[in-house]
């Protein structure tokens, strides 16, 4: 019976549907505890994170056999990178009322934050490699993997520091706004999406609708800008 059991569980979690599952299901979790916590620290994609890497380490499961599920679903970011597409054309009325903000808030939210991380990597004495690693944390997953691999960068650096940067957006924003007395929801939103992507305008939608529009169209706008800012660098750099 006992060896029933191990071939069953063995085989469940040798599939790519135990990565995938655990995924969907720590996930809708975490979708919960946001609801009826009601903190905006329980991000449902940190909570989800969170239990992952605690069922993982208390269970013994190794990595690789989540990641065979993982790797399915990585394969799905370059279809939701062209997506943007669409939710740039659907919200084209918003972009092209506030055409010149939004390019020069992306511009500057992507020179910023390329600046921020270059010039800390210099003081503390960090290796260029990891350095431009983290360069292009501000923008989507896919592009910020595609920039990175284009510069030599580590991936799976460049993956850790695009989520803390959308955890940080997605967490903090609201509270910024109330800070700094930012009035106009189209710069909340531009502001939002420019530095923390699609974890963050998850927090601007919940916010306002014009929050969670203005930040969808700076994803996309982000990932322009940020490209022809990594274009740039490689032409100095040459």
């Amino acid at each position: 019976m006992n060896s029933l059991l191990h071939t069953l569980y063995s085989a469940c979690i040798d599939t790519p549907f135990f990565g995938i599952a655990l995924s969907i299901v720590a996930y809708k979790i975490g979708v919960i505890v946001r609801e009826k916590s009601k903190l905006i620290l329980l991000n449902p994609l940190l909570v989800a994170t969170i239990i992952v890497i605690l069922l993982l380490k208390a269970t013994g499961i190794p990595y690789p056999a989540y990641k065979k599920g993982g790797d399915i679903l990585m394969s799905f970011l370059a279809p939701v990178t062209a997506v943007l597409a669409i939710a740039m054309y659907n919200q084209r009325k918003i972009l092209m009322e506030n055409l010149i903000p939004v390019i020069a808030g992306t511009f500057a939210g992507s020179v910023a934050s390329v600046a921020t991380v270059f010039v800390l990597g210099k003081l503390f004495h960090l290796d260029m490699q990891v350095v431009n690693s983290m360069l292009p944390k501000s923008v989507t997953t896919p592009i910020a993997l595609s920039l990175s691999r284009d510069f030599g960068g580590i991936l799976p650096i460049t993956m850790i520091s695009v989520i803390c940067s959308g955890f940080t957006g997605g967490i903090f924003a609201p509270s910024l706004i109330r800070i700094f007395h930012v009035k106009h929801p189209e710069a909340a939103g531009i502001a939002i999406g420019s530095c923390s992507h699609a974890i963050g305008t998850a927090t601007a939608l919940e916010i306002g609708e014009v929050y969670g529009a203005m930040s969808s169209v700076a994803i996309g706008c982000m990932g322009l800008a940020t490209t022809l800012v990594f274009m740039v660098l490689d032409k100095i750099l040459l």
